[in-house]
């Protein structure tokens, strides 16, 4: 069972926008409201080491454990610190004051103080909690063991496909308010995770509609059917992110009558 596999358990949590709770906090899932600083602090618990351009600091901290990695970093960077006291200050919905860094026996530890209560995170439940934030706002996790090459490879796929992109994150709110026929006020309340996947849906959907139209219009015809056999299936994986007449033709076998 990977790590991806343990954390579905949460699923319910993710869809009805409950607290996730473990080791006696509860993880809150984070709002749109808060949505551009998240985004600019969530970087602080995807640290590669093995990419960091200094070779020899990279080899150490791979060595350690994923907090050390980030208390290092918040002692030699306060912009770095500042945007992980961010994070778990949403995520946990506490102060600054709340969050404090310690030692017990030699190694490095998190105390988190939600609802009056103080509670001590050590190295490996941090590993856990780093992870549910993630799988909690639909970012991807970052897993150390995994191949370095796959990584790579992985982050140039995604740079490539926000660099095709020109929709601005203003641009998919708005989007998002007028297919729902919502008000942007309304989604300001909607968790990340919400808002991801009602994009993904509302996409889904139109596609879904562009090529049923397209089929039975009787001028186009596709080597194994639609693509989308239903308004709510979405593609596996590797054709999500078509671009091209030329690729969509490709995959799918489509061609003109």
């Amino acid at each position: 069972m990977t790590e991806l596999d343990k954390l579905k358990k949460y699923d319910k949590n993710l869809l009805w926008e409950i607290p996730i709770e473990i080791y006696g906090l509860h993880i809150y899932p984070v709002i749109m409201r808060n949505v551009y600083e998240f985004y600019d602090s969530i970087s602080t618990l995807q640290i590669n080491p093995m990419e960091l351009a200094n070779e020899g600091i990279g080899n150490t901290l791979s060595t350690l454990s994923y907090l050390e990695i980030a208390i290092f970093f918040c002692k030699v960077d306060k912009n770095f610190q500042e945007r992980f006291n961010t994070i778990l200050k949403l995520a946990f919905r506490v102060s600054d004051e709340s969050i404090r860094v310690g030692s017990k026996d030699g190694k490095v530890n998190l105390k988190i103080i939600q609802n009056g209560k103080e509670v001590e995170i050590s190295s490996g439940k941090f590993n856990r909690i780093k992870d549910i934030i993630c799988y909690q706002n639909a970012i991807d996790i970052i897993d150390l063991r995994e191949n370095q090459r796959i990584l790579e490879a992985n982050k140039r796929i995604d740079a490539m496909n926000s660099a095709n992109s020109d929709i601005s994150l203003e641009d998919q709110i708005f989007a998002v308010a007028a297919i729902s026929q919502k008000d942007i006020k309304d989604i300001e309340r909607w968790s990340i995770y919400r808002f991801k996947k009602m994009t993904s849906s509302h996409d889904v959907i139109i596609n879904y509609k562009i090529f049923k139209t397209a089929e039975m219009s009787g001028f186009v015809k596709f080597k194994s059917g639609n693509p989308f056999k239903s308004w709510m299936m979405r593609l596996k994986d590797g054709t999500k992110d078509l671009k091209t007449i030329g690729q969509i033709a490709n995959t799918f076998g489509m061609k003109a009558t």
